[in-house]
């Protein structure tokens, strides 16, 4: 059980399925999150735009999803 939030990919697979089900503004507290390169689509999709319109808020952090 402890599987589902101790592996990023997999709390962030959790954080989706709770914001789909009790809404986005209920768990808005956690960054968006991308499970590369299955997601990499997404991802530069959200980075250009986020460098078009916010510069400075464009920091990312890339962890493996099965080490620490």
């Amino acid at each position: 059980m402890s599987y589902e939030i101790t592996r990023k990919d997999r709390l962030c697979y959790n954080f989706v399925k709770m914001q789909d089900k009790f809404g986005r503004q209920q768990f808005d507290f956690a960054p968006d999150t991308y499970i590369l390169p299955n997601e990499f689509h997404d991802f530069h999709a959200a980075f250009q735009k986020i460098k078009q319109t916010e510069p400075k808020r464009n920091t990312w952090i890339v962890k493996p999803a099965n080490s620490s």
